[in-house]
């Protein structure tokens, strides 16, 4: 549960259900995979019950999905690992929804680049725009193998939060041909925002 209080819309509010089924089938197919995937109630050090509200990250792209359909939710966290160990994240949650004979839809959710302008949340970096732009060419192409070809030092150049979200994402997708599209991207207060779309070429 969460709202955008903080956003100054505390009346926008968003509550949805644990899939508990799939959660479940997401351990056991992670544990397969050799990642240390734990549920919050498996991981008290990290986690409190203090009734914390999701932040941003998670609420923007839920409440447009709202519009559209009502179903129940497995929310996961990028970690520290590198970008392989999210990538098989991701291969774990497709291979629970085709345990279950499930469909899902997957969603990365994160920020691009922090340092497109002077005065941007974490500084100004002329390659910022670099990264970014490296991004949208993969997400307009489907060619998410590129990833593992941008330099480390232009990720950290970049200053972003979301590039871990991606490689999870193509963990889930990597299982044939796709058909892609960026349908926005956008960079105000120095911060990138891309939206694509991703599906299974039947």
């Amino acid at each position: 549960m969460g709202s955008f209080s903080s956003f100054g819309q505390p009346q926008v509010r968003i509550s949805k259900q644990n899939d508990v089924e799939l959660t479940a089938a997401m351990l056991d197919a992670a544990e397969a995979e050799g990642i240390p995937l734990l549920t919050v109630q498996a991981s008290p050090e990290r986690w409190s019950d203090t009734g914390e509200e999701l932040d941003h990250g998670l609420l923007v792209p839920l409440y447009y999905l709202d519009q559209a359909f009502e179903t129940p939710i497995v929310s996961l966290s990028i970690s520290g690992l590198p970008y392989d160990a999210h990538f098989r994240l991701g291969r774990a949650a497709r291979t629970a929804c085709e345990n279950l004979h499930r469909r899902a839809v997957f969603v990365a959710s994160g920020d691009l680049s922090h340092r497109l302008v002077k005065g941007a949340p974490a500084g100004y970096s002329p390659r910022a725009g670099e990264f970014d732009q490296r991004i949208v060419d993969i997400a307009t192409t489907g060619d998410f193998d590129a990833l593992y070809d941008i330099p480390e030092d232009l990720v950290a150049s970049a200053g972003e939060c979301g590039f871990r979200s991606i490689h999870a994402m193509w963990g889930a997708l990597k299982n044939g041909p796709l058909s892609s599209s960026v349908l926005s991207y956008e960079g105000p207060f120095g911060v990138g925002y891309l939206v694509s779309l991703h599906l299974y070429v039947e």
